[in-house]
């Protein structure tokens, strides 16, 4: 049976205590109906954009959206296809499956769905090894477990899941250790990757740290890849023995408490507080609206010229109208005349 080593070390506590912070403050936001959609959105398109690219697409976050929205894009049609997939790997686990096995082989198959048809969603028959490339060559810096183990292996995981979230481990080591051991299994013969990451993302979900589906693991990831490979090597060096996972733990810990954080500050930023919410009730606001909101909740007023510093590749037509439409909603007020004008907020 899967047993994983791993201490609760200070940092894992200080991540966790940021997590559950953040977390709570986020569910409980007055976000706009429009404005969480809309973040979702975006959140859905940044863990395929890192996802993917974790893995070698060259798709930029641009052309991912292009590729969400169904337009034209010049790239390699693999690329585009990973991307496709990777969505509905996200649409999948929105509806929150069971975890098992079978689940588990579906992200996969999902995954490699126009790419490889005969491997998607089975385990492997074959030795398949982890290389990286450097100066040209390329090296094994891993080599997973035999083929015929597999199956057990997954068995193993998949029962470690249910007993662990039976002893109230919380969802993030769950999801960190559930990442890592499929990684280190590899399962299938390609998208083990994207499959741990999505694994992990639907741990979450399902353990109460769906977080309106809002954020994104896999930007942290990609962020610094060596980071990222370092810390699941720190434990699969010493596979098959007492493999140490504090490490791992502290880096994913970290990576969701980052993440929430920013996810938190972004909507304090979007949502209006609490009193501007009882008074002007629910409003829509494009997202320059939201930005001058604000700026002037923290600076207290903002002139023209201000305003177009926030926005310099915007024209002064469109600037103006914004003003003037935040003004019509009374959330600002005019002051000063002719070049003095400038801006407070009405609350």
């Amino acid at each position: 049976m899967y047993n994983p080593y791993y201490k609760i070390s200070n940092k894992i506590l200080k991540n966790l205590n940021r997590v559950s912070a953040a977390h709570n403050l986020i569910v409980n936001a007055p976000l706009i109906p429009k404005w969480e959609a809309k973040l979702r959105k975006e959140a859905m398109i940044r863990s395929a954009h890192f996802s993917t690219s974790i893995e070698g697409n060259k798709l930029t976050l641009e052309e991912v959206k292009a590729v969400f929205e169904g337009k034209t894009v010049y790239a390699r049609p693999r690329d585009k296809q990973e991307v496709l997939n990777y969505k509905k790997v996200l649409e999948f686990i929105n509806k929150e499956p069971e975890l098992t096995i079978e689940t588990i082989k579906k992200i996969n198959k999902i995954n490699l769905e126009k790419i490889d048809e005969k491997n998607g969603g089975k385990f492997r028959e074959v030795q398949n090894y982890v290389i990286r490339e450097k100066a040209g060559k390329r090296e094994i810096i891993y080599t997973p477990p035999k083929s015929s183990e597999v199956p057990k292996l997954m068995q193993d995981l998949v029962l470690w899941i249910e007993n662990a979230i039976k002893k109230e481990v919380s969802p993030i080591i769950i999801a960190a250790i559930s990442h890592y051991e499929l990684v280190s299994i590899h399962p299938f013969i390609d998208g083990n990757g994207r499959t741990a990451r999505a694994l992990a993302t639907l741990i979450l979900y399902k353990l109460g740290y769906d977080t309106k589906r809002l954020f994104s693991l896999e930007e942290y990831y990609d962020q610094d890849l060596a980071s990222y490979y370092s810390a699941l090597q720190s434990g699969q060096k010493d596979r098959g023995k007492k493999e140490e996972l504090t490490f791992w733990l502290e880096y994913f810990s970290e990576g969701i408490a980052n993440e929430l954080t920013r996810i938190e500050k972004q909507i304090l930023d979007i949502s209006r507080d609490k009193m501007l919410k009882e008074k002007v009730g629910q409003l829509e606001l494009n997202q320059r609206q939201i930005k001058a909101v604000a700026y002037l909740q923290k600076k207290g007023k903002i002139t023209n010229k201000e305003y177009q510093k926030l926005f310099p590749k915007l024209n002064r037509k469109t600037l103006a109208r914004d003003l003037k439409e935040l003004a019509d909603k009374k959330l600002i007020k005019m002051k000063g005349e002719k070049k003095g004008v400038y801006y407070e907020i009405n609350i």
